[in-house]
C-alpha cells in the first residue's frame, strides 16, 4: 500500500530539500558542545570542521558520473540513511582526527545527495514546466534553520550523540517516505555519458555560470564564518547574542528564495540576478561602513537577500545546457561553489589580521562585481531566453 503512494512531484522535491539538511542543522547547533567535550581550541576545531568540505571536494569531481550510473532514486534511498547515520557518529568522536574523519565521510555522502537533489529538481522543472529551483533551495534553508533551532533547544537536555540519534531516527522515515514513488526522469539523461572528464570538456557558457556562482558562494562562506565574529567585535568580548548577525542573514536567504521563482518569471533570470547582486553589494557597503549595530544588521539582511537566488538560478541555467551531461555539469558547478565558499574566509582572516575585519570583508566586492558581470550567462541555452520558463 505504501508503495503505491503518489506525491505531487513539486511538493515531493521541496519536502526532500527540507529534510536533507535537517540533521546537519542540529549538528551545527551542537558544535560548541562537541568542542567543549573534546577540549579543542579554536584552531583545532577549525581543522576538524574542514573534514566536511574536504569530503565534498574529494567527491564532487565524479559525483555526476555516480548519479548517472546509479540513478537518482537509488542514491537517495541509500544516501539518506548513510548520511544521517554518519552525522550521528560525530557524537561518539573521541578526538580531533576521528571527528575530522567522520565529517569527511559526511561530506562524501552530502555531496552525492546534493548533486542528486539538484539534478532531480532541474528535471522536475523541465517535466512540469514550472519554475521551482529557488523555492527548493528556500526549503533547504528552512530545513537547516529548523534543525539548528531544535539542536539549540535540546543541547542542555542530553548528550550530543543521543540528540543526534533521536533527530536522525525521526528524520530518516520522513526522508524515505518522501522518496517513495519518486518520478523516474532518467530518460532525459539516458544517453551514455562520455568517458572524458567534465573538467576537460565543458562549454564556455558553463564557465561563465561558474564564475557568477563563485562570487556569490564566496560571500556566503564569509558570512557563515565571520558574521558572529563581526558582531562580537562590535559589541565587545562579553556580549551575548552574537549569532544574530548570521541568523538574520540566513533568514533573508530563505525569504529571498521563496520569492525568487515568481520574480524570475516576471522579470527574467538576468534582471533578477543583477538586481539581487546589487542588493548584496549595498548590504556589504553597509557592513564595512557601519558604526552602529542596527546598520550592520541591515547589512547582513541585505547581503542574505542579495545572495539568496544566486545558486538556484545558476543550477537552473546549468541544467538547461545539455540533458546528457546535466549531472556532471551540476557537479562541476557545485565544486566551483564549494571552492568559493572555502576560499573567501581564510583570505578575509588574513586581511583582518593585518588590518581589521571590515577591511577583510571589503575583499568581497570584486567577487560580487564578477557575479554581476557574469549575470548575462544565466540563460536557458535551449530556448535562448533568460526567463527560465
Amino acid at each position: 500500500m505504501i508503495k503505491s503512494l503518489s506525491w505531487n512531484p513539486i511538493i515531493q522535491v521541496m519536502g526532500i530539500f527540507f529534510i536533507q539538511p535537517f540533521v546537519l542543522g542540529v549538528w551545527l547547533a551542537l558544535i560548541p558542545e562537541v568542542q567543549s567535550g573534546l577540549n579543542l581550541d579554536t584552531s583545532q576545531l577549525a581543522l576538524a570542521l574542514m573534514g566536511t568540505p574536504a569530503g565534498m571536494l574529494t567527491t564532487l569531481p565524479f559525483a555526476g558520473k555516480v548519479a548517472n550510473a546509479l540513478g537518482i532514486r537509488k542514491i537517495l534511498y541509500i544516501g539518506f540513511p548513510v548520511y544521517f547515520f554518519t552525522i550521528t557518529l560525530t557524537g561518539l568522536a573521541d578526538g580531533l582526527y576521528i571527528l575530522f574523519l567522520v565529517l569527511f565521510l559526511a561530506g562524501v555522502c552530502g555531496s552525492l545527495l546534493t548533486v542528486s537533489l539538484n539534478v532531480h529538481a532541474g528535471r522536475v522543472e523541465k517535466h512540469t514546466r514550472r519554475v521551482i529551483m529557488n523555492r527548493c533551495h528556500g526549503f533547504w534553508s528552512l530545513g537547516i534553520m529548523a534543525g539548528s533551532f531544535l539542536g539549540s533547544m535540546l543541547e542542555s537536555e542530553s548528550t550530543v550523540w543521543l540528540i543526534l540519534v533521536i533527530c536522525a531516527s525521526a528524520s530518516f522515515p520522513a526522508a524515505w517516505l518522501l522518496c517513495l514513488g519518486l518520478p523516474s526522469y532518467e530518460n532525459v539523461n539516458s544517453a551514455e555519458v562520455p568517458s572524458a572528464s567534465v573538467f576537460t570538456q565543458f562549454p564556455a557558457i558553463l564557465t561563465g555560470i561558474c564564475l557568477f556562482t563563485f562570487g556569490i558562494s564566496m560571500t556566503e562562506g564569509a558570512m557563515a564564518n565571520w558574521a558572529s565574529v563581526y558582531v562580537k567585535e562590535m559589541l565587545g568580548p562579553e556580549a551575548q547574542g552574537t549569532g544574530y548577525g548570521f541568523g538574520l542573514f540566513a533568514a533573508f536567504v530563505a525569504f529571498g528564495r521563496f520569492f525568487g521563482d515568481s520574480l524570475k518569471i516576471k522579470l527574467g533570470t538576468i534582471k533578477v540576478a543583477v538586481i539581487f547582486v546589487n542588493i548584496s553589494i549595498l548590504g556589504l557597503i553597509f557592513l564595512v561602513t557601519a558604526d552602529e549595530l542596527w546598520l550592520a544588521l541591515a547589512g547582513f539582511a541585505l547581503i542574505g537577500l542579495g545572495v539568496s537566488v544566486g545558486f538556484p538560478l545558476a543550477v537552473s541555467a546549468t541544467s538547461s545546457i545539455d540533458d546528457k551531461k546535466e549531472a556532471s555539469y551540476i557537479a562541476f558547478l557545485s565544486l566551483t561553489a564549494l571552492i568559493g565558499f572555502l576560499v573567501g574566509p581564510p583570505i578575509i582572516g588574513f586581511l583582518a589580521d593585518a588590518t581589521n575585519l571590515k577591511t577583510g570583508l571589503s575583499m568581497l566586492f570584486p567577487g560580487l562585481l564578477l557575479s554581476m558581470f557574469m549575470s548575462s550567462k544565466l540563460i536557458s541555452v535551449k530556448s535562448g531566453k533568460n526567463d527560465g520558463t
